[in-house]
């Protein structure tokens, strides 16, 4: 049966978590917490579904990529949406989050789960997962540190990348040459400034996690950021879990 035909994925196409009565919905608030435009917003909800979609059709366990997983770990937030509306009326069973061991023995094994994960979407949509959402495991499985931030209070800014680009770095020791021998820290600020942009990469967020669950299927993630990865998983229904983010 194609999945085109399936009527779990019908429903899952169908189904929207947001409240339309609601002032803050649910895709808002996932597009305002990860710094999303709307449009790839919509397109991580989209690749949410299919991951949920993975979980109850996999043999062997699955694990999403950390985008996929924002959604996710937004989505428990919202229990009644999550139990009752997605769980037990779309999916007939429950798909619980519960924590990895963690450990260079779990994220190798996670590491291979998401491989295997980027195969069967693959033989499922008959396409390949878009890049943005779903990275090759060397990125997804990258060193990443995430932590909870009070924008109003504090300031974000990428570090540079040293050792990618010397151009800003020579600017910003030419300000201060500059301003020691003319007397002018204007000269410092100014060559400082522009060192500094020049240093500051653009780069889109990166990062991983990992969780599914179905008959026979289960999922785990990795050791990286929240969601069915790291610390913190998911398992549930017909003998199938996951395991993942903190």
């Amino acid at each position: 049966m194609l999945m085109q035909d399936s009527p779990l994925w019908s429903k899952l196409e169908a189904y929207s978590p947001d409240n339309p009565n609601d002032a803050l919905t649910f895709s808002q608030r996932l597009a305002r917490e990860n710094g999303w435009s709307p449009h790839l917003t919509e397109r991580v909800i989209n690749e949410y579904k299919k991951f949920l979609f993975l979980c109850t059709i996999s043999p062997h366990p699955v694990t999403p990529s950390d985008e996929v997983d924002q959604a996710w770990h937004l989505h428990l937030v919202y229990t009644k949406s999550y139990w009752n509306d997605l769980c037990r009326d779309i999916l007939q069973k429950d798909l619980h989050h519960t924590p990895t061991e963690g450990g260079p023995s779990e994220r190798q094994k996670f590491f291979d789960l998401y491989e295997a994960t980027l195969q069967l979407y693959r033989l499922t949509f008959n396409e390949t997962p878009p890049d943005d959402i779903w990275p090759p495991s060397e990125i997804r499985f990258s060193h990443n540190h995430f932590v909870r931030t009070n924008t109003s209070t504090h300031w974000l800014i990428h570090k540079p990348a040293w050792k990618r680009n010397y151009h800003g770095i020579w600017l910003i020791l030419a300000g201060i040459v500059l301003a020691w021998l003319f007397s002018n820290f204007g000269v410092f600020v100014l060559l400082g400034f522009v060192g500094f942009v020049i240093l500051t990469p653009n780069r889109n967020r990166q990062g991983g996690s990992g969780c599914s669950g179905g008959c026979g299927g289960g999922c785990a993630g990795s050791d990286s950021h929240s969601g069915c990865s790291g610390d913190g998983g998911c398992s549930g229904g017909c003998g199938g879990g996951c395991g993942g983010g903190d």
